[in-house]
């Protein structure tokens, strides 16, 4: 071989070695089973529609609280009845209800059980908007939007018109067509569409107020009989009054607080009222998710304690577009009843659940700053194994469901065909704690029901559209871990920083704090601990539950006792460091924390 080809063929080995090197590397699966070691829920039951009858049944799932005084929480469910075609505009319409079920005890109600809240006619579609005791009477009252099918009055001029209907709770604990109020636009005759609601108490008189929006844009309208169109103000607060009712005694129906014009060319759906700066009082959060525009908003309306109404001039819109921000939340994720920002960005492989927490004081734009530095950035499941689908573009919040003693709220999410649970504080990390095999379409509605048996647990519900519709109860349980890689909280676990008596309207209870009287002794310890506590705390249950925990949060010990023990006598062994260790003492829902360092 001549010296020539031989160089030719040394330069092409090399040639080639370089473009094998140059050649992006093959993406490496992603295979992080983001479920190992999660418990799996418990099913409670389920409630199917009725076949032939029913369509989308359990497309809307609404906890109303215990309105007919058995002790047992209620709930209504969202119905369309097959058998109720209406021509509407050379469209056939179907009607929907609101069905009403009662707790039972032990167990479940059937689907007949349901009874008919709304106006019964089979023309006439409903949808409920809230529920309160806006008398102050102690009886439970709702808000429901009616709409008549060709309803002729208001003409063929422009979209729908609505009512605005109150259901009075009363003493024969039954909603009656014959006990209700209509609420009012003024000037108009009928209402646009109505955005949910919120209930709190706005003007803090001790007395649940309602708040609804109207229109499908940044301003609202109403509309007169003959089918005329009037702008209208977006949202409309009616005050609550002890003793007396809208559109009675005196008191008007049209609402007492307006907001014309909201600080956006789309519609927000007013959410919570609830305190987010710690100044004891009540702010209005709206929430705008992705769609329009493309990414989440929050538009807090702020309060002070000397206003009656929300100050529409002294308010915030945070845009998430920075992170790509599909849904947003407000939700106290590290158990110091201060209100954190959890934010699911993104999509596929680069999606992540953000996490600024709030310090007392803080608007939200001051918790998330320019959005570069959030206490957790947590991947989803798409992002740690490419066999999964990610979580969408959102998640629900429905309180501290799994009672862990911690108090710590879940995030919960769904993958099909996972449901999924995320504890959230010391232990928040990628891998689920808890998930059910849930199959069909994506949950129309997952919400918090509360004590529905009288078990004293936590139920909670998704609806499902799997035609004619299914409603899948589940239990909270243990079954639902509470470990995982542990992360430092910026401030000391077990303390209250956030003083506001502003109530939350959601269907949870806070853990009560220094109810128990827990004490540990000899501090400093170099072995056995005695740890005691009030013996009349049986109030709060039959066990009391202990548990130990590091500085960092990690789990040292749990063991159980009869709640009129006492105490425990904690043997920690030579195996612990020496450091300080977090004694946590749980009595159902109530709870204390007495802390003790080990010194040897």
């Amino acid at each position: 071989m001549s010296k020539q080809t031989t160089t030719s063929v040394s330069l092409l080995l090399l040639v080639s070695l370089l473009m094998c090197h140059a050649r992006p590397a093959a993406t490496q699966p992603r295979r992080v089973d983001p479920l190992q070691g999660a418990g799996i829920f418990t099913l409670f039951g389920q409630m199917s529609g009725r076949e032939g009858l029913d369509q989308n049944y359990g497309a809307g799932i609404y906890p109303i609280g215990d309105c007919n005084h058995d002790g047992l929480n209620d709930w209504l469910v969202f119905n369309t009845r097959s058998d109720t075609a209406i021509q509407h505009f050379f469209v056939e319409r179907l009607a929907n209800q609101l069905l009403l079920y009662h707790g039972k005890p032990g167990g479940l109600p059937s689907v007949e059980d349901g009874v008919v809240v709304g106006v019964p006619e089979p023309d006439i579609t409903h949808q409920f908007l809230a529920s309160g005791d806006w008398d102050a009477d102690g009886n439970l009252d709702l808000a429901i939007r009616t709409f008549r099918y060709n309803d002729s009055i208001y003409g063929t001029k422009g979209g729908d018109q609505y009512t605005l209907v109150i259901f009075w709770g009363n003493a024969n604990k039954a909603y009656s067509i014959s006990d209700t109020s209509h609420l009012m636009i003024e000037g108009a005759d009928a209402w646009g569409p109505l955005t949910g609601g919120v209930v709190g108490d706005f003007n803090m008189d001790g007395v649940q107020d309602f708040l609804t929006g109207a229109g499908n844009s940044s301003t609202g309208w109403g509309r007169l009989i003959g089918g005329e169109t009037i702008s209208s103000p977006t949202l409309h607060l009616f005050l609550g009054h002890k003793g007396k009712r809208w559109g009675r005694d005196g008191i008007g129906r049209i609402a007492d607080w307006t907001w014309w014009q909201q600080p956006a060319e789309w519609r927000r759906y007013p959410q919570k009222l609830i305190d987010v700066d710690c100044d004891n009082a009540p702010d209005l959060v709206l929430f705008n998710d992705a769609g329009v525009p493309e990414t989440a908003q929050i538009t807090v309306v702020y309060g002070q304690p000397e206003q009656v109404f929300p100050d529409s001039s002294n308010i915030e819109v945070i845009d998430f577009a920075p992170v790509n921000g599909k849904y947003v939340r407000l939700m106290d994720v590290t158990a110091d009843d201060v209100l954190d920002v959890v934010c699911l960005a993104g999509r596929g492989a680069e999606q992540r659940f953000l996490v600024w927490v709030a310090e007392p004081g803080e608007r939200v734009s001051e918790t998330v700053g320019d959005f570069s530095n959030p206490w957790a950035a947590v991947p989803t499941t798409n992002a740690i194994h490419d066999g999964f689908g990610d979580l969408g573009e959102e998640f629900y919040d429905l309180g501290d469901v799994n009672n862990d003693i911690d108090g710590f709220r879940e995030i919960w999410a769904w993958t099909p065909p996972f449901f999924l649970c995320y504890n959230t504080g010391v232990v928040f990390d990628s891998i689920a704690d808890g998930y059910y095999r849930l199959n069909g379409t994506r949950p129309r509605d997952v919400v918090n029901l509360g004590d529905i048996d009288g078990s004293g647990e936590t139920t909670w519900a998704v609806g499902q559209y799997l035609a004619p519709g299914t409603v899948s109860f589940f239990k909270s349980n243990l079954s639902i871990r509470v470990t995982g890689t542990f992360r430092r909280l910026p401030h000391e676990r077990y303390v209250s920083r956030c003083s506001s008596t502003v109530s939350v309207p959601e269907a949870e209870e806070m853990i009560q704090s220094a109810s128990l009287d827990v004490v540990a002794f000899p501090n400093p310890s170099t072995n056995e601990v005695t740890v005691q506590w009030n013996p009349a705390a049986r109030q709060h249950g039959e066990q009391a539950v202990i548990r130990v925990t590091d500085n960092l949060g990690k789990e040292v010990i749990a063991t159980t006792t009869s709640a009129t023990d006492g105490g425990i006598v904690w043997t920690a062994g030579e195996r612990l460091p020496n450091g300080t260790y977090h004694i946590t003492v749980t009595i159902q829902k109530t709870t204390d924390t007495a802390t003790i360092i080990l010194q040897r």
